[in-house]
């Protein structure tokens, strides 16, 4: 039979308690810092040409990242609150719709078969709309450099 004591337990219990609040407030730092890096990783590479091509910036100047602080964990989220943007990363169907101008009384203008059309309305079918994921395809870039950091912060608390 082998039996094992471990000494010094209370002393390495007392340095961890001691360390959980400079750990915690590093952790939460850290997560801040990736989460503004990695807005930006999704606005000048994601949504400039990688993935999705802007024409307003709506979806582009939407992502954003918050971290918050629940005691047994932090949390880190980047999304959007763009309506459209669901579509975008999961791909999906788009229902049928009514097309209208967008001042009252005025008309629709567009060329259909090399023909130029005036009119008051379009019933458009809905539209297949492929995944092209930018959120989720950057936590897939970014997933080992997190990790990389995480340790890296701990480590750096640990030994001070």
């Amino acid at each position: 039979m082998i039996t094992a004591k471990i000494v010094g337990t209370e002393e390495v219990i007392a340095r961890i308690n001691k360390m959980k609040p400079s750990l915690r407030d590093e952790l939460k730092t850290y997560c801040m810092a990736f989460g503004i890096n990695t807005v930006g990783y999704i606005r000048s590479n994601k949504l400039s040409g990688q993935v999705l091509h802007h024409r307003k910036g709506r979806l582009k100047d939407s992502i954003n990242s918050h971290v918050e602080d629940m005691g047994e964990r932090i949390t880190a989220t980047i999304g959007t609150n763009v309506e459209y943007a669901k579509i975008h990363e999961y791909g999906g169907q788009t229902k049928p719709h009514l097309i209208l101008p967008k001042k009252e009384g005025g008309v629709l203008h567009f060329f259909a078969r090399g023909q130029e059309v005036f009119t008051r309305s379009v019933n458009h079918p809905g539209s297949r709309m492929p995944e092209r994921s930018f959120l989720r395809s950057t936590l897939a870039d970014k997933k080992e450099a997190f990790r990389q950091g995480l340790i890296r912060t701990t480590a750096k608390v640990i030994n001070q």
